[in-house]
């Protein structure tokens, strides 16, 4: 009899094991009201494959990225490989989760499979599950196919992130960088975003996070930043974790150790400058 992937261990350097003993395995199917999703393999391949265009070399250029040997990138991009291993176990290890030393709440993706989160984005999360509840909503837009060419759109593009919504008034006045036509990125609208969300509620309860946490999360910046979709938005996802069990959260020493060094290294100085020019 297989075991199913149904709890976390820490995120860590070290690749995360998906697998739960039986036992309790059995015991959280027993606690859900809902079976576990089944994501159709297609959707894990349309979302790998489809190009992403120029959309990640304008992102280097403007951005400074986290080298990928960063211990901050190397944390992001564990966690994500881990929530993706749980929903499209034949194409996790091809799936790029990249952090940008922007302190802005930034969390966005572009089509192949590339998630990004910022520096801020991760500063502004108190616990694992809320970081993996961002990344599994991002997982959620690309699973879900919601992306269009910067040409398709006539009014010029920007790119929408996960912390967008809550700033709409001052975000929308400014084109974070213009896409060019072979890019394929995510359009905003109240329904993608739900549909996002749906689909990282899913994502979080297969991979041993607490769901509860993306409520959490979206609470938090609402009442920061209240305005009508917020509203609804909370309303949605109430409506539907009284189908999802309760699962335990914990903040791993990895996880503190990366709120630190952002800390620090967002009150240095020299923050935004790139590692060759403090040499």
């Amino acid at each position: 009899m297989s075991r199913r992937p149904c709890s976390r261990s820490r995120a860590n350097n070290r690749r995360i094991p998906s697998w739960a003993p039986l036992p309790l395995c059995a015991l959280l199917l027993i606690m859900s009201p809902k079976p576990m999703v089944v994501f159709a393999q297609d959707a894990c391949l349309r979302a790998k494959n489809q190009p992403s265009g120029d959309a990640v070399h304008i992102i280097a250029s403007r951005w400074p990225i986290r080298d990928p040997s960063d211990p901050v990138s190397n944390y992001v991009r564990t966690m994500g490989q881990h929530l993706v291993r749980n929903v499209c176990p034949e194409s996790f290890e091809n799936w790029s989760f990249v952090v940008v030393r922007d302190l802005a709440l930034q969390a966005f993706s572009v089509a192949g499979g590339v998630v990004y989160v910022s520096d801020g984005a991760l500063a502004t999360v108190e616990t694992e599950s809320e970081l993996a509840a961002v990344l599994a909503h991002e997982i959620g837009h690309m699973l879900a196919g919601h992306f269009r060419k910067a040409h398709d759109i006539s009014k010029g593009f920007h790119l929408d992130n996960f912390f967008s919504v809550f700033y709409q008034s001052a975000y929308r006045q400014k084109k974070v960088f213009q896409i060019k036509d072979s890019a394929l990125c995510q359009v905003w609208s109240p329904e993608r975003e739900w549909e996002a969300d749906k689909q990282a509620l899913h994502i979080l309860q297969r991979s041993g996070y607490d769901p509860r946490a993306l409520l959490v999360l979206v609470q938090r910046l609402a009442d920061e930043h209240p305005s009508e979709f917020a509203s609804w938005r909370i309303s949605k996802i109430k409506d539907l974790l009284t189908e999802f069990a309760s699962l335990p959260s914990h903040n791993s020493i990895d996880f503190m150790r990366l709120k630190t060094q952002i800390r620090e290294e967002g009150s240095h100085r020299n923050y935004y400058k790139k590692p060759e020019d403090l040499r």
